[in-house]
């Protein structure tokens, strides 16, 4: 017998339009915020705004045909090259983080000392970015594009209010990230992984709109696609790390151990390619107009608590 009392509940029907300019608000509005916060570390803000430029150009996806191919290109070749930029320096700490991570059961005599000795290189490697970059004008250039791009966000006149503003943004979302999908699992090449990578965060991201909708089916999908571009995004750690060693290892270390130590990456690599395989299947498992069809059904209307 169910219990619930839907006296206290209310059926809405979702304008899409305002949602998505107040999600594409709220995630300039706290970068702006923590831009201008002197105290948050400068890797941190780099790191940050990254993410919330590839949030952004994942909502600028998903509405392309409302904003025109113009303004389009225009806002995401713009917001690309802004990430472009800061690239280099971002990476180089990834790395360090990388080799901090996936330093632990290394089959070498002494690790510690090959570790070291790798931090050192990058660490150098970084250092010799700072003249080429300059860090603060970086982080200025995103805030104010983050300011030019609020602006533009207030002067949207989203026509499409209902499902069909996102129709096809979602369709073509989602069907990159099958199509890649169905590629990196056939070829088991990196790069494609990472290139699934991209696509499923793009997903992940445009259904943290959606979601309101139904969040306990909507927001239980979208985990499982974090999960997924966590273990995508673990393997190409492993895979730039072993990268990495085989440049220092050519002189550093006796060939059996590199050999050992090599095995005990591919291992890993292995182990999440299978994961990968295994949750990439059920995150892609619908065809993209059965998956389209489904979430218009779900996105027509919200549920919610008085």
């Amino acid at each position: 017998m169910i219990n619930e009392d839907f006296s206290r509940k209310k059926i809405l029907k979702l304008n899409w339009a305002d949602e998505i300019k107040s999600s594409a608000k709220k995630i300039i509005h706290k970068g702006i915020k923590d831009l201008n916060n002197r105290e948050i570390n400068k890797n941190i803000l780099i790191h940050d705004s990254r993410k919330r430029v590839k949030n952004i150009r994942a909502i600028l996806r998903l509405i392309q045909d409302e904003l025109g191919s113009k303004e389009y290109k225009e806002l995401n070749t713009s917001f690309k090259n802004l990430n472009r930029k800061s690239a280099n320096i971002r990476r180089a700490y990834v790395m360090l983080g990388i080799i901090d991570k996936e330093s632990t059961g290394i089959p070498t005599e002494n690790p510690n000392k090959l570790i070291g000795n790798l931090k050192s290189i990058i660490e150098n490697r970084l250092i010799s970015y700072q003249p080429k970059i300059n860090t603060n004008q970086i982080l200025r250039e995103y805030l104010d594009s983050f300011y030019s791009f609020e602006k533009k966000i207030d002067g949207w006149n989203l026509k499409s209010k209902d499902f069909s503003l996102i129709k096809n943004g979602l369709f073509a979302i989602y069907d990159q990230g099958r199509c890649d999908y169905k590629l990196a699992i056939r070829q088991k090449d990196v790069s494609i992984f990472h290139e699934l990578r991209k696509s499923a965060k793009d997903l992940f991201y445009v259904l943290e709109i959606l979601q309101k909708a139904w969040p306990p089916v909507i927001k239980g999908y979208n985990n499982q696609i974090k999960i997924l571009t966590d273990y995508i995004g673990d393997m190409h750690d492993l895979f730039e790390f072993k990268l990495e060693l085989s440049k220092y290892l050519k002189r550093s270390i006796p060939k059996e151990d590199k050999v050992n130590l090599f095995k005990e990456l591919d291992k890993r690599i292995d182990a999440l390619m299978i994961l990968v395989n295994q949750l990439g299947g059920k995150v892609y498992t619908e065809k993209t107009k059965s998956f389209i069809y489904r979430i218009n059904k779900i996105t027509r209307l919200s549920i919610n608590e008085i």
